[in-house]
Order: structure tokens, then sequence, then C-alpha cells
């Protein structure tokens, strides 16, 4: 409508990982269900996201991983005494991401 009326129009694409994705020329439609891993903190170490990505597989279709970031993470010692304080930002690798697949699925083999 805006061109019928004469109007300038320019259209600005929001960022997204599936836009990169996509510019890297992988196929959208060979991906499954997007998955998330987060960093493993003491004893919880979550894995619905690797069932996932294993039923993925289980289809042929590749899994984004989106990996865990920490920006604005209490400083629970801070706290204590009544302070406002935040840990640095943590990024999670892709090092990381793979030691913490590799434990689920050694600690599945084991148990």
């Amino acid at each position: 409508r805006a061109l019928d009326e004469g109007i300038d129009v320019h259209v600005i694409h929001n960022a997204s990982i599936m836009n990169a994705v996509a510019s890297c020329g992988l196929q959208l439609y060979r991906f499954g269900e997007t998955v998330s891993i987060p960093f493993f903190r003491g004893t919880w170490r979550p894995s619905s996201w690797l069932d996932k990505a294993l039923a993925n597989r289980k289809l042929g279709l590749h899994t984004l991983c989106l990996l865990d970031i920490k920006t604005k993470e209490p400083d629970m010692e801070a706290m204590m005494r009544g302070k406002e304080q935040f840990l640095p930002p943590r990024f999670m690798t892709a090092a990381r991401a793979a030691r913490q697949i590799l434990e689920l699925v050694e600690g599945d083999a084991g148990g």
C-alpha cells in the first residue's frame, strides 16, 4: 500500500540466528527442533535437549544448538552481605558444550 501511495519503503530484517544459518547456505528445512545447552551446575545436569538432538539425528535432520550465556548472574556472596552485585559475563564455548555432551552420553553408557 505504501508503494502504491508513492511512499519510499526500506525493509530492515531482524537479526537472528536462523537468518545467520540461512545466510551460510544451510537449508533450514533440513533442521529439526532447536535446542539450548545450559551450563551444568553442581549436580544439575539436564538432558532433555540431548534427547531432542538425538531424535533429530534419527530423522536425518540437523540440530541447531544454542549455547548458554550468563550475563547478569547474581553474586550470592555479595547478596549475603546485602550488596547487589553480578558475576562477570560467561559465554559457553563449543568445547564446554562438547564436554557436557560427552559427560551425559558416557554417564548413560555407564549407568
